[in-house]
């Protein structure tokens, strides 16, 4: 599940958040898949992705500026935009899991994510560290020392 809440927006700014859940596969249900475990020889993993164009409220609700309703309708919205907007704002993705051989089973609490949290890059073959491009941390004034 994606949850995104963004506070300073609508009536009572300094206090309310706006939460919207971002559904995960272009549908308001998302099944999970098997996932395999990365290990020796085998480096595929499996990755979600935000559709926020799927959110009907951000092309409908006033209480969004007009760009993010008209970028919505055009479907060209992006997180980052998201993310941008209210006095704050981040994204919480909560996963559950179990294993299938012992049945034991684990909440993953979210971390909250912020615009900063977003790269632009690829992933280690062993983990999920992000190797950012060059181009992209020039672009976001981050200081690269080689």
């Amino acid at each position: 599940m994606a949850r995104l809440r963004i506070k300073g927006l609508g009536e009572h700014p300094k206090t309310n958040w706006q939460i919207v859940y971002i559904p995960l596969d272009g549908s308001v249900v998302y099944r999970i898949p098997r996932i395999v475990p990365v290990g020796r020889g085998r480096h595929t993993r499996h990755i979600l992705g935000f559709y926020v164009n799927s959110v009907d409220e951000f092309r409908n609700n006033p209480i969004y500026p007009p760009e993010i309703r008209y970028k919505a309708q055009e479907r060209v919205l992006l997180l980052e935009d998201l993310l941008t907007l209210g006095t704050e704002a981040d994204l919480e993705v909560e996963a559950f899991g179990y294993d299938e051989f012992s049945g034991a089973r684990k909440l993953f609490l979210p971390k909250r994510y912020t615009v900063h949290d977003i790269k632009e890059g690829y992933f280690d073959t062993k983990g999920l560290d992000v190797h950012e491009l060059p181009s992209f941390q020039q672009d976001q004034g981050t200081d690269t020392d080689e």
